[in-house]
């Protein structure tokens, strides 16, 4: 599956991620555990079988525009997969409530993100075509060499 589209809540900044759920009557259930039931016996291979199929709807549902707030035309301009961006947020989320119940002095932290940053080999060079990429995908025409 490739990218997913981004929700309005997301790209508004009003949620760091989104996730889709849905709502499954009994009725539903009990005719998927019927059709999985006659394709195999194992009970995990039936409760993988009701996932793939659950999971196989949200996707549809996601892909075709049937879902309220979700952004489609936006999709091949994103930087990176929406489904990077809610892990990446999520070890953000972690790591910065963890250093904040330590409560590191300003000085730390700093040492902290240089140490990250070190140690996952990131250059300046890394972060300029971040940026540099980040403007071409919000349209961002800003020349900076206005003087």
């Amino acid at each position: 599956m490739g990218e997913q589209p981004l929700h309005i809540l997301t790209k508004e900044g009003i949620l760091a991620s989104f996730s889709v759920s849905k709502q499954i009557t009994e009725e539903e259930i009990n005719g998927m555990m019927k059709d999985a039931k006659n394709k195999t016996k194992d009970e995990d291979e039936i409760l993988e079988l009701l996932k793939t199929n659950i999971m196989k709807e949200i996707v549809e549902a996601t892909q075709t525009g049937v879902l309220p707030g979700i952004i489609l035309e936006n999709v091949k301009n994103q930087l990176l997969p929406v489904k990077s961006l809610e892990s990446l947020n999520r070890m953000v989320e972690v790591l910065s409530t963890k250093m904040k119940q330590k409560k590191f002095d300003k000085l730390s932290l700093c040492y902290f993100i240089n140490y990250l940053v070190g140690s996952l080999n990131l250059k300046e060079e890394d972060f300029e075509e971040f940026h540099r990429r980040i403007k071409e995908v919000r349209g961002d025409d800003d020349d900076e060499d206005d003087d």
